[in-house]
């Protein structure tokens, strides 16, 4: 990016953010809105603007969220930002400092932990590749058939462990296959799009696979009122049947736009040794978290307290060590937090609620306010991080849902759709490697073109939106 772009962006960023901070409130078309209201409105701005720009990291953006909220609109603020400058206005309710600054320590931010700690004890161990191979034997040599295999193991890695981290493992471990390739330059693509593409698909499989899920989630069992039980199972329930339709949709399609010109892969995976009582301790850890998650709503436990068994437990066995806690991907916990922040700010201030009652959303038909969330999260999660995307729309859409639930029951389903549906689109932009980190990562590789990813990522995306939404409804 030049300097004099960079600098213009700049100056934009400040003077929006400002201009809706300082505007009298009926110039936005809310009179009624408070100065607490419309201090949080421009820091909504500020986050928005900072993420479709990425002028500043976006991990780096949501601390700033924070800061912002618990200096500016916060009830420990700065004494002076408390007065409104327009007359008649009301000062409106202040956002508890504490209240915000307990989003790092978030019941979801620990889920999460959980689901990371048991995925980079995986990878210390060698456990994944030996996964990945284990999946991958059973499909033969044949092209079209290996590459089924690494986006099936793709998926369900995907499903426990982040995209980018999965797609980070699965492009080295298939290193050996591309190399086998040769001048197969189609067949090269279509491997390395099928990885990312299957690692988007397998994150939505559960609550912890990416953070859009993980803020629905959020949204979806804060006990609101959506009458949805959705545990750790229930949401797999829903959503694995989806990862494993578009995995193979993806497939097919992958293989009709780039077909594979070499029929027979030769290849020999390389071996990792691993100790065999760490690789016990560490598959039994595994398979007692996962079923304590699926199985949590009738056991009568929690999903996050649930995610403290494997920290504790790997720790204790010396597989998860104090050196791998800096190995965490901080940035990305950091970044959700201050999506929750925000989330939780503009609830607590009643934006969020102002916001959906001042549009007549009730004469819209429900259908309507379906389709259009659902391609207003797609097309932005394209431009800008679906974490982001996420961080940004579900407080606002949380809150239309929850005003809407009985329209929407009358339409015959529930308004919970509407954060399902947000976790779903936001995992289907793959269009661009500024989409994801798991696309650039591909772009990366050499193996694949801007042009190949838009053509393949544009189609498998926008199917993967209906299709979701369908199983949704049924």
């Amino acid at each position: 990016m030049s300097s004099t772009k960079k600098t213009i962006l700049s100056l934009i960023l400040v003077a929006i953010p400002l201009l809706v901070l300082l505007v009298p409130p009926s110039w936005t078309g809310f009179p009624d809105m408070t100065w607490s209201q419309q201090q949080v409105l421009a820091i909504f701005f500020f986050a928005a603007l900072s993420w479709i720009f990425e002028l500043i990291p976006s991990w780096v953006t949501s601390v700033s969220i924070i800061l912002l909220l618990t200096f500016v609109a916060g009830d420990k603020s700065l004494f002076f930002l408390r007065f409104c400058p327009h007359e008649g206005q009301e000062p409106g309710v202040l956002v508890s400092n504490t209240e915000m600054l307990k989003c790092f320590g978030d019941p979801s931010v620990i889920l999460y932990i959980g689901g990371l700690v048991l995925a980079l004890s995986a990878t210390n161990l060698g456990l994944d590749s030996i996964l990945a191979r284990t999946i991958l034997k059973p499909f033969g040599k044949k092209s079209k058939f290996v590459l089924l295999g690494a986006m099936i193991s793709t998926g369900v890695i995907s499903m426990f462990m982040s995209d980018t981290a999965t797609t980070a493992l699965m492009l080295g471990v298939m290193a050996p296959v591309f190399i086998s390739l040769g001048d197969d330059s189609k067949g090269k693509a279509a491997l390395a799009l099928g990885i990312p593409f299957s690692s988007l698909i397998g994150g939505v499989g559960t609550p912890i696979g990416t953070p859009p899920a993980m803020l629905a989630f959020k949204a979806l069992t804060d006990g609101k009122g959506f009458h949805i039980q959705c545990g750790f199972g229930t949401w797999m329930a829903y959503m694995v049947p989806f990862c494993i339709i578009m995995i193979v949709i993806a497939w097919f399609l992958l293989l009709k736009i780039f077909p594979f010109k070499t029929t027979e892969i030769n290849v020999d995976f390389p071996k990792k040794e691993v100790k065999r009582k760490s690789m016990w301790i560490m598959a039994v850890t595994y398979v007692i978290t996962v079923m304590c998650w699926v199985f949590g709503d009738v056991l009568g436990l929690s999903n996050n307290e649930v995610a403290l068994i494997p920290v504790v437990a790997l720790a204790m066995a010396g597989i998860f060590t104090a050196d791998d806690i800096g190995k965490l991907p901080w940035a990305v916990l950091w970044m959700f937090t201050g999506g929750i922040a925000l989330g939780d700010a503009m609830s607590a201030v009643g934006l969020s609620q102002m916001l959906v009652t001042s549009i007549p959303f009730r004469e819209i038909h429900p259908m309507f306010i379906i389709v259009t969330s659902a391609l207003l999260t797609w097309g932005l999660s394209n431009f800008i991080s679906n974490t982001g995307t996420a961080a940004l729309l579900i407080p606002v859409m949380d809150a239309l849902a929850l005003d809407m639930k009985d329209q929407f029951a009358a339409f015959g389903v529930n308004s919970g759709i509407i954060i399902f549906g947000i976790a779903i689109a936001a995992s289907m932009a793959m269009s661009l490697p500024v989409s994801t980190p798991g696309n650039a990562l591909a772009m990366g590789t050499g193996h694949v073109t801007q042009k190949q990813m838009i053509k393949g990522g544009f189609t498998i995306g926008l199917i993967g939106v209906i299709i979701g939404y369908a199983i949704l409804f049924i």
